[in-house]
């Protein structure tokens, strides 16, 4: 049996198709593995540079938003009279709203794991016998209100009086020093 002759130019197209083919095959192979691999893994590093980014934002954000916060504190605290006494401010309070007569004040030590915390802030310690809800919805209101920056820091115990004659409470204020 006789070879088919192949033409010349017929001969050039076969050997330029199977270049290409074994071009192609190279590529799907080598591209994997080297452009396209360093391209994942940049795009990896960008995308987690950009969440790096916007966590950083965010808390220098918050940081600002805290700074605000404590300038205001500030501004509240440079407001308040010099002589400041929260003691005697709680007395002045309890005696506007007549429950002077069935309340117990007294300094109250914090207790703190940190140094020097303590003498970063006031406390008082308030007793109330007998008073109504509405009474002590009022003094709480005048405290408030006041702009002292008073702040109830706990309330041990809030429960009917004595005989059933309003409410006994033993509630803890606190405020800065200035």
């Amino acid at each position: 049996m006789k070879k088919p002759n192949l033409a010349r130019g017929e001969l050039a197209r076969l050997a330029c198709a199977v270049v290409a083919v074994g071009l192609v095959i190279a590529m799907l192979i080598i591209i994997p593995l080297g452009p396209r691999k360093q391209y994942e893994q940049s795009h990896a590093e960008v995308v987690e540079l950009r969440t790096q980014l916007g966590m950083a934002l965010e808390a220098k954000e918050a940081e600002l938003e805290r700074l605000r916060s404590q300038e205001k504190l500030m501004a509240k605290l440079n407001e308040r009279k010099p002589n400041f006494d929260l003691w005697s401010f709680m007395n002045t309070v309890l005696k506007q709203t007549k429950l002077a007569e069935r309340a117990y004040l007294e300094n109250f030590k914090p207790r703190t794991d940190r140094q020097g915390a303590a003498g970063d802030v006031v406390m008082v310690q308030l007793r109330l016998n007998g008073a109504s809800l509405e009474e002590l919805v009022d003094l709480l209101h005048k405290i408030y209100a006041s702009g002292n920056l008073v702040v109830m820091h706990k309330l041990d115990f809030l429960r009917p009086g004595r005989n059933n004659k309003g409410l006994d409470c033993n509630i803890v204020f606190l405020s800065p020093k200035a």
